[in-house]
């Protein structure tokens, strides 16, 4: 068995992810058949749990395409840069806050105490 490692680097922080697989033989002549389903989501939680980063489809999609690409040519480690939103906003595109629709109450003004400061009004007669 034999060590792949991507090295993820996050270009906003500059945080470094590692995570490898340990591929036999048949793995290592098709990485095709290794990246399952299960497999991809499984690199998705882990990148995600450690680095507190969304990664979508489409990213993870890149990752694992360019990581194929690699293990196919030879390479035992693949290193990638990504700008990855946060976790916390990245649903921020769902919420669906009403917010507060009541309006406030009105406060009617005191204006008996209104004068001109430092001029005249203009003239009302045109």
């Amino acid at each position: 068995m034999v060590k792949y490692k991507l090295l993820l680097t996050l270009k906003d922080s500059g945080e470094r992810l590692e995570h490898d697989f340990n591929l036999n033989q048949n793995h290592e002549n098709n990485p095709d058949l290794f990246f399952t389903y299960e497999v991809c989501q499984e690199l998705r939680t882990q990148l995600q749990n450690r680095s507190q980063r969304r990664i979508n489809d489409t990213n993870l999609n890149y990752l694992v395409k360019v990581w194929i690409q690699d293990i196919k040519q030879g390479y035992r480690d693949t290193v990638i840069s990504l700008n990855l939103p946060l976790l916390s906003g990245a649903n921020i595109e769902d919420l669906s806050e009403a917010g507060n629709q009541n309006l406030p109450t009105l406060i009617t003004p005191n204006l008996l105490n209104i004068e001109p400061q430092g001029g005249a009004l203009p003239s009302l007669i045109f």
